[in-house]
């Protein structure tokens, strides 16, 4: 009767190990995926840094701000905000990565540049001289 209790006693140790092996395994192997989520967070980030930085940019003491602005008001300005997005994004962004720029004013679209239809999207409202504008960037994932 005591070698009884002694077989149930080790049964159910190692009923305990394999449960225990289960539970590392599966914390093992759902931790590693999550890395694919903080990849996807990181370039969202990088997304949102590029289109702020955009927006605050000042080159040879012109803002960025100030073209967009001059293009609101006269579509003949346009086509210097349009040059300036052009010499921009291929100097940023990686070996030829798709982008598409779209920067709307209140009333309209003020300019809309790049190929990229799906992909990692970033928004920012501003205001200028008391017009409320949207800066979107979005980047395609490089294959």
């Amino acid at each position: 009767m005591f070698k009884r209790g002694q077989a149930e006693a080790v049964g159910l140790l190692v009923l305990v190990i394999l449960l225990l092996l289960a539970g590392f395994l599966y914390l093992r192997f759902s931790l590693r995926d999550s890395g694919k989520d903080y990849a996807s967070v990181r370039e969202s980030i990088a997304v949102h840094g590029l289109l702020r930085s955009l927006l605050q940019l000042e080159v040879g003491g012109e803002r960025f701000e100030e073209l967009i602005a001059a293009c609101y008001y006269d579509a003949g300005q346009c086509p210097a905000l349009r040059q300036r997005v052009l010499g921009i994004f291929p100097a940023v962004l990686e070996g030829g990565q798709e982008y598409r720029f779209v920067l709307k004013g209140e009333d309209h679209t003020l300019l809309e540049e790049g190929q990229c239809q799906q992909g990692i999207v970033s928004r920012i409202p501003f205001t200028l001289e008391g017009v409320v504008y949207e800066g979107i960037l979005t980047l395609c994932r490089r294959a």
